[in-house]
C-alpha cells in the first residue's frame, strides 16, 4: 500500500509549501534532519495528532480522513516517540490490544490473535516480558514492546518515530533489520532515525528536512554528502563507502562554528580540496 503525502503543512513548524513526497510498498524511507527539522511533527501529522495541519495523506489514493477510526488502524500502525503509554497492561495485553481491528463483531480472540501476540514478541524478543506490566520496563524495553505491537496490528502501512533511541547497539540492528525484512514482505515503512550511518544502511530512501522544509530525498547516495552535512547538519564529515556493509558510511570529523554571517548555515565551509564525494 502506498503513502502519498501532498504539501502536508503545520503552523511555525511545516511553513507552507509543506511537505510532499511518496512511500512505495517494499521499501524503507527514513527521515533524517537535525534537532528541530520538524521531523516528529511530519509523523504527527500523517496520523492527524498535530492540529491545525494542512494538506493530504492517502493510502492507495484514498484519504486517511476519510476513512473510519477501525480502517485507518486496519492498515497503520504507529509507533510514537513518547512510548510511556501502556500503564498496567501486561506485554502480551498491551501488544494484543493491536488486534483490535481485525477481531470479529463481538471482539473475541481467536487462535490466530494469540499467534500474531506471540509471534510479535518472539522476532522483538518481549517472549520473556509477556507478563511484566509496561510501566515496568526500561525504556529499550518499552520501545521494543511498541515495536511488537505495531507488527501483531499487522497493517500494510508502518510509521515509526525514532524506534531505536534508546535501544543498544545489537538491539538497534535486529530493529532495524527487522523493518528491512518486513519491508522485503510487501509492507510500506517510514522510519524516522538520527544516527546517519543506520539510515544509510537501511534504508532505500531518505527525506532530508531542515527547518521545517525538505531539503533533498533520494537514495542515500543522492542525499548524504559532505556539503549537504555541512550545510544542514554544522557538522565536518567524511562519506564514503564500507568495506564490509557496502553502505554509506558517515565519519564526523569536527562541529562547524557557526559565524555572526546570517548567510552562515547555507554556505558550505569546505574548500574544494576539502570536499568528500561519495564514490
Amino acid at each position: 500500500m502506498s503513502l502519498r503525502i501532498s504539501n502536508l503543512s503545520v503552523p511555525e513548524i511545516l511553513p507552507p509549501p509543506g511537505i510532499s513526497m511518496e512511500c512505495e510498498p517494499g521499501s524503507v524511507t527514513g527521515i533524517i534532519g537535525p534537532n528541530g527539522a520538524g521531523k516528529s511533527t511530519l509523523i504527527k501529522a500523517l496520523y492527524g495528532r498535530m492540529p491545525g495541519a494542512t494538506g493530504s495523506v492517502c493510502l492507495d489514493g484514498t484519504e486517511l480522513t476519510a476513512m473510519r477510526p477501525a480502517e485507518q488502524a486496519a492498515r497503520l500502525a504507529v509507533v510514537p516517540q513518547d512510548t510511556s503509554s501502556g500503564g498496567e497492561y501486561s506485554v502480551a495485553d498491551m501488544v494484543g490490544l493491536a488486534r483490535s481491528p481485525h477481531l470479529g463483531r463481538f471482539g473475541l480472540f481467536r487462535g490466530e490473535d494469540h499467534e500474531r501476540v506471540a509471534r510479535a514478541l518472539a522476532i522483538t524478543g518481549m517472549s520473556a516480558f509477556a507478563e511484566r506490566p509496561v510501566n515496568r520496563l526500561s525504556g529499550g524495553q518499552r520501545q521494543l514492546a511498541h515495536i511488537a505491537r505495531a507488527i501483531c496490528q499487522d497493517t500494510p502501512v508502518i510509521l515509526l518515530d525514532e524506534p531505536v533511541s534508546d535501544l543498544d547497539i545489537r538491539h538497534e540492528l535486529t530493529v532495524l533489520r527487522l523493518l528491512q525484512r518486513l519491508a522485503r514482505q510487501g509492507r510500506t515503512i517510514l522510519v524516522v532515525l538520527h544516527n546517519l550511518e543506520s539510515a544509510a544502511r537501511f534504508c532505500d530512501r531518505l527525506v532530508l528536512l531542515s527547518e521545517g522544509r525538505l531539503v533533498s530525498q533520494g537514495p542515500p547516495a543522492e542525499v548524504l554528502d559532505a556539503p549537504t552535512l555541512a550545510t544542514h547538519y554544522r557538522v565536518r564529515a567524511r562519506v564514503g563507502r564500507d568495506p564490509d556493509t557496502h553502505a554509506l558510511r558517515v565519519s564526523v570529523l569536527d562541529a562547524i562554528e557557526d559565524a555572526d554571517d546570517p548567510h552562515a548555515r547555507t554556505s558550505s565551509p569546505f574548500t574544494s580540496s576539502q570536499k568528500e564525494e561519495t564514490p
